[in-house]
């Protein structure tokens, strides 16, 4: 559901990626700049966003696969033999050894996706704060640029 939530995420900010059409006059005014450098650092994010959830995609194919061998392990008698792809070759390995490497492996990525989540988390948290600080410069531009009722 994390890994859901946080494609939806990353393509929500895709989708309505901030752009500026900003009517700027010929010096760049601090606001416009920093308004520039902030939506820059945001498309910046996205990209990592992206790897983040590439990784945790692939963390979690992992563990589907290595759950499902778990699964053939537990089905498995003692006089069975299981054999290990070695490059070419297929090797005799130990039932027992063989089920020992996929608990290791299981755990292993069991804590890899779970420290997959927490960054994707983070890193979602700070995309939000990002576009917010940028949607704010935006709209002070607009206020700025809009003639004043006085005038």
């Amino acid at each position: 559901s994390s890994l859901i939530h946080a494609q939806v995420v990353l393509h929500v900010f895709l989708e309505h990626s901030v752009t500026t059409e900003v009517k700027m006059p010929a010096p760049q005014s601090n606001e416009v700049q920093k308004l520039q450098k902030q939506v820059e650092e945001l498309k910046t994010m996205q990209g990592e966003m992206k790897q983040l959830i590439d990784t945790r995609t692939k963390l979690q194919s992992q563990l589907n696969e290595n759950e499902m061998v778990e699964k053939e392990f537990a089905q498995l008698s003692d006089e069975d033999e299981v054999y290990k792809l070695t490059g070419p070759a297929l090797l005799k390995q130990d039932l027992d050894e063989a089920k020992a490497n996929v608990d290791k492996r299981l755990e292993f990525i069991r804590k890899e996706l779970k420290r997959a989540d927490t960054r994707v988390q983070d890193h979602e948290q700070k995309m939000a704060s990002k576009q917010q600080a940028v949607m704010d410069l935006q709209s002070k531009l607009q206020k700025q640029q809009q003639p004043s009722e006085d005038e």
